[in-house]
């Protein structure tokens, strides 16, 4: 399953009344720029990624379409995240190549990513204690951001494009 929304929907949506509070403070005082860690992290996921082998997916609009509805899954992804809509879900058989999939589709946002693009960000699931709480500061917690650059992302309204994986596991 993948989702992208704006920022301040998802990320910061968590954040309570104090929290809030303090972002505004933290504006006062200087903040590292937290663009020297985001392609930290791009050059790690994309290292991480580097010798998987990847054979491009063909998918259907739905389980019931014929085979002769298929299309490439990866320029629809990409042609979805040019648009307006918010999710993006994808369904399939156990085995069937959605894990293998949304990690090249990260590795691809990663590769085009530039300086104030949308972060990608790929969460594994099952490795979130209690999901449905703060998941993205959970997953940028465990990608070693500090509390400060996590707040640091809300105050400047960065989008994510968050990739969600083993959401039935």
């Amino acid at each position: 399953m993948s989702l992208r929304k704006n920022a301040r929907e998802t990320v910061f949506s968590t954040f309570s009344k104090e929290q809030d509070e303090t972002v505004s403070g933290a504006m006062a005082v200087a903040i590292p720029e937290i663009e020297d860690d985001l392609l930290r992290l791009k050059d790690f996921r994309l290292e991480t990624q580097e010798n998987a082998l990847y054979i491009p997916q063909q998918a259907k609009p739905s389980l019931q379409s014929s085979d002769d509805t298929l299309f490439p899954l990866m320029e629809k992804a990409i042609e979805f995240l040019a648009g307006p809509g918010l999710v993006f879900l994808l369904l399939g058989d156990s085995g069937g190549g959605k894990s293998i999939f949304n990690l090249q589709l990260e590795r691809t946002l990663w590769k085009s990513y530039k300086k104030g693009d949308p972060i990608p960000l790929h969460i594994n699931l099952p490795l979130i204690d209690n999901p449905q709480d703060d998941l993205i500061r959970k997953q940028l917690q465990r990608l070693d951001f500090s509390d400060t650059q996590i707040m640091e992302l809300k105050a400047q309204n960065r989008q994510l494009i968050v990739i969600c994986d083993g959401y039935d596991e």
